[in-house]
């Protein structure tokens, strides 16, 4: 039977994910700022903010049984939190168009640094050999990251959030079989986004290196992440801040970084 400390400790944390708006937007701009667009993505979405404040609520209990039960609950309420969210998501994208956040959001589309190491997690999720990652490595890889970023290896997530898995495979693949290059380094920039506490990039590259180091890749595949310059793709590929361009050598195609 639960004690009366931790009945309290529960409700306290229920209150805070169901803060006001003003506290809410305090958190995307302020707290844990985000420079990309939110409104897209379901509250239980590891690309919307509602997850990661969640998470880390639940770092309050010490018990990983209470930890769990309180994430169920809480991916639970998503539905009836979206009122307040929607509030909260149109008052950020009024501000996407002012110049600081501009400025901001072209530093990270920019960043020769974190397309590399989005081309090596393109690389290790299958990506090269097809053109495409599958819907079956996409999902794999989106549930590995709960496992990562909520720190629990326990199963009993998994069902709770497949709904959200599958509404961002069904926003990232838009339409088609599998996600292209280009719109898997824009979901992983709303996810490093989503999860990073400020808005250096630096510490963007430093949270993608972790999820990195959690999806091993073989000798061959090394070989090829650490190549500075170059990535060499059977199909084609694009990365929307139009930092990487086609050239063909040797008959094959080989995408280089420019200096932009």
């Amino acid at each position: 039977m639960p004690t009366k400390s931790t009945q309290l400790r529960k409700q306290t944390l229920h209150d805070g994910r169901k803060s006001r708006v003003e506290k809410l937007v305090e958190l995307v701009f302020i707290k844990s700022p985000r420079t990309l667009s939110f409104s897209h993505r379901s509250l239980g979405s590891l690309r919307h903010p509602y997850s990661s404040l969640i998470c880390e609520m639940s770092a309050a209990f010490t018990s990983t049984k209470d930890k769990i039960t309180y994430l169920l609950e809480a991916f639970s309420d998503a539905k009836s939190e979206m009122q307040i969210w929607m509030r909260v998501e149109r008052i950020f994208d009024s501000k996407l168009a002012d110049v600081l956040m501009e400025k901001l959001k072209f530093e990270l589309l920019l960043s020769s640094e974190l397309l590399h190491r989005f081309e090596v997690l393109w690389s290790r999720l299958g990506g090269v050999s097809g053109g495409i990652i599958s819907e079956d490595a996409y999902k794999q890889f989106q549930q590995l990251l709960y496992v990562v970023l909520f720190g629990i290896e326990d199963m009993a997530l998994l069902p709770a959030t497949r709904q959200f898995i599958l509404e961002d495979y069904q926003y990232d693949s838009r339409g088609n079989i599998g996600v292209d290059f280009g719109s898997f380094a824009n979901s992983m920039l709303e996810l490093v986004d989503n999860w990073t506490r400020s808005r250096i990039v630096a510490d963007y590259v430093e949270f993608v290196d972790r999820i990195i180091e959690c999806y091993p890749a073989s000798s061959a595949q090394s070989c090829k992440a650490h190549a500075p310059d170059e990535f060499t793709l059977s199909r084609e590929a694009f990365f929307r801040g139009g930092v990487v361009v086609p050239k063909v050598e040797c008959e094959q195609v080989v995408y280089n970084r420019t200096t932009l």
